[in-house]
């Protein structure tokens, strides 16, 4: 090659990378940056069913919707809330704030955990009966055996058609699972509306023996009260009525007579607070993101009907609920999410 040659190449190479270079140099001054990784998301799974499937749910969103990598992961409420004070955990779908004390309320006051929102409003727990019981049944032959029982304080007018097996002198209610602290309360409770006088409490040995009693009465249309709470699978599944009470009263849970319905839980969305910085929109979600009691009955009595694990039920969920997810969110994330499903 000779000189004349040698220079023209030289030439086309340096020009080459000046322009490579100003590309570069182009790119990092004019918005054409490349985005720093995203953090990775982790979501508490707890260890019951419905925060489970808000977990799925929420993760389902984060990921596809939004391109954020995702992991959840499942521990004790003690565990959880000390994690999540620390930042090894950075959501959590649902604290049930009337069961915890410092280890929930304490990372909350020093602003370490950030409640966002609410979810399961309206959550309840009381004494159940079949809706069969008052208004019959006709499309099963079931007739009303009890069809002016609105009242918790009523039941002792019908004693005898919830006769107890074990003692027909008296009814039995079926009370929380014997080793629960419920009965505690239902025990005063019973005895200062002055229903233990017609009834018997009974204590199942477990839940799924409790589950079993109500499941197993509701489906040959027989005759049953019992404790129970929502949400859940059972009564998303079955037609159960609460039994009214006297409103809630605050004087009377503190002097322990409890002759009053149950208080509502507040159920809260929590953060980690070095989310907001670090992923403002999925903490902007979060806020928007709602499940009533009652439709998390639903979502529970489509799992335990199909035996379905709890992120099949959330990817369930979400395709039949487009009209509700998708006003969480932007109309960007919401199209890749309804790609995701397909």
């Amino acid at each position: 090659m000779n000189t004349k040659n040698r220079k023209r190449l030289f030439t086309a190479v340096l020009v080459m990378m000046l322009a490579v270079s100003l590309v570069a140099v182009g790119c990092s001054n004019s918005g054409g940056t490349k985005e720093p990784a995203k953090k990775k998301i982790v979501l508490a799974g707890s260890t019951w069913e419905s925060a489970k499937v808000n977990a799925e749910i929420m993760a389902f969103i984060i990921t596809n919707g939004y391109g954020y990598e995702t992991e959840i992961v499942s521990a004790s409420s003690m565990i959880e809330l000390v994690e999540h004070g620390k930042g090894g955990i950075d959501i959590r779908a649902e604290n049930w704030t009337k069961s915890y004390g410092d280890e929930y309320y304490e990372p909350v006051k020093n602003g370490s955990i950030l409640e966002v929102n609410e979810i399961l409003k309206e959550n309840a727990q009381g004494l159940y009966i079949p809706r069969y019981m008052i208004e019959g049944d006709a499309a099963r032959g079931i007739a009303a055996a009890t069809p002016g029982l609105q009242k918790l304080t009523d039941l002792p007018k019908y004693w005898e058609v919830l006769k107890d097996p074990e003692d027909p002198k008296k009814g039995r209610i079926y009370g929380a699972p014997n080793d629960w602290s419920t009965n505690a309360i239902l025990v005063p409770m019973l005895k200062n509306l002055k229903v233990d006088q017609a009834f018997n409490l009974f204590m199942p040995g477990s839940g799924t023996a409790l589950d079993a009693a109500i499941a197993g009465a509701y489906e040959k249309g027989q005759p049953i009260v019992a404790y129970y709470w929502e949400p859940t699978w059972l009564l998303g599944m079955y037609d159960m009525v609460k039994l009214e009470m006297p409103a809630f009263d605050q004087a009377k849970w503190d002097a322990k007579s409890y002759d009053c319905d149950f208080p509502a839980d507040k159920v809260t969305i929590t953060v980690h607070k070095d989310l907001p910085p670090a992923a403002p929109d999925i903490v902007d979600m979060l806020k928007k993101y709602t499940m009533t009691s009652s439709e998390m009955n639903s979502v529970l009595a489509y799992m335990q009907k199909n035996n379905a694990e709890p992120k099949a039920t959330a990817i369930k969920y979400l395709q039949d609920n487009a009209d509700t997810w998708s006003k969480w969110i932007s109309k960007e994330a919401a199209d890749k999410v309804a790609v995701a499903l397909k």
